[in-house]
């Protein structure tokens, strides 16, 4: 494989930080759920014959960053400032941690997970050519790299840090590798007009994108695409807004990425690419339909439960 050259690959996979840890407590695994995850991807492996089929996972950080980034401010913060360098020390040690257990509960399931870090990879924000292709060059080889969110150094003059998310890393790796299916895992069934939590929530099925995106993307500030909502349908009701305004987000305190909203906007922009996304709750059924079983789980009549993200 030459530099630059992509591997084909089936699935870009997202573990929620929220799905397979427990983002309330420092450094607490979900472990059932971990558990729940590496299975399907398990059974997906063995179902597609061994190797035929072809993954990358990426993760986010949940419990084991989001605390000291929060607290230290390293998300845009100076690395001349000794608590932001104490920042940054202390959010790389907490989420290459994490990267570590998430690889090695694949590896014991016989996945061969390779663990990978963005610090060196994602140099101001963008992949490099060069790691792109390593990438896809362990893809090639029936590797599955496990990269997670990380903290990395801001482009400019000044040395800055900055908190790349998992989901900013699943759009720049769905958009050079050109997968099948870009499968967010969530704590939850998939997107709800508003937190799943309060009274009246309703699943959005379907989240139709028109592009393309103004100014440089959704991780820039400088605007996103306009979405269509279709709700679930037992509530007989449908929507539109521009960006995310139709519906609404709630964040924890912690979350350095923006939480739900920051993923609703890069699976539009992922979608945007020609890749189909859904989004459902990790370890569930309709988690495993997506990896065995896509697109026949979003035929008519299936009562796939999560939610797609398509351009219109």
């Amino acid at each position: 494989l030459e530099w630059g050259a992509m591997a084909a690959c089936d699935c870009v996979v997202k573990l929620g930080g929220a799905a397979i840890t427990k983002k309330e407590e420092l450094e607490t695994m979900d472990e059932a759920t971990l558990r729940k995850v590496v299975g399907q991807l398990r059974v997906a492996r063995e179902a597609g014959g061994r190797g035929a089929y072809r993954c990358v996972v990426v993760h986010g950080a949940g419990s084991f960053g989001h605390f000291p980034a929060k607290a230290f401010g390293v998300n845009g913060g100076d690395l001349a400032d000794e608590r932001t360098r104490e920042g940054f020390v202390r959010t790389r040690v907490s989420v290459t941690k994490l990267n570590h257990l998430v690889c090695e509960a694949l590896v014991k399931e016989g996945i061969p997970a390779v663990g990978i870090s963005p610090l060196a990879c994602w140099a101001g924000g963008s992949p490099s050519p060069e790691s792109l292709a390593i990438v896809a060059r362990l893809v090639e080889q029936g590797f599955v790299p496990v990269v997670h969110g990380d903290a990395i150094l801001a482009p400019g003059q000044r040395i800055k840090s900055r908190i790349l998310s998992g989901d900013t890393i699943v759009r720049d790796l769905a958009l050079h590798l050109k997968p099948r299916l870009v499968l967010f895992l969530s704590n939850v069934q998939g997107i709800y007009d508003r937190p799943p939590e309060r009274p009246g929530a309703r699943l959005v099925k379907r989240i139709r994108v028109e592009g393309p995106l103004p100014g440089d993307g959704p991780d820039d500030g400088s605007g996103s695409a306009p979405f269509t909502f279709d709700f679930d349908e037992s509530s007989g009701d449908s929507g539109s807004g521009s960006g995310s305004r139709g519906i609404e987000f709630a964040a924890q305190a912690h979350d350095s990425t923006g939480g739900m909203e920051t993923k609703v906007k890069e699976a539009a922009s992922i979608a945007l690419g020609g890749f189909d996304v859904l989004i459902t709750r990790a370890g569930s059924e309709a988690a495993l339909r997506a990896l065995c079983d896509y697109p026949n789980c979003l035929n008519p009549g299936e009562d796939w439960l999560g939610t797609a993200v398509v351009h219109k």
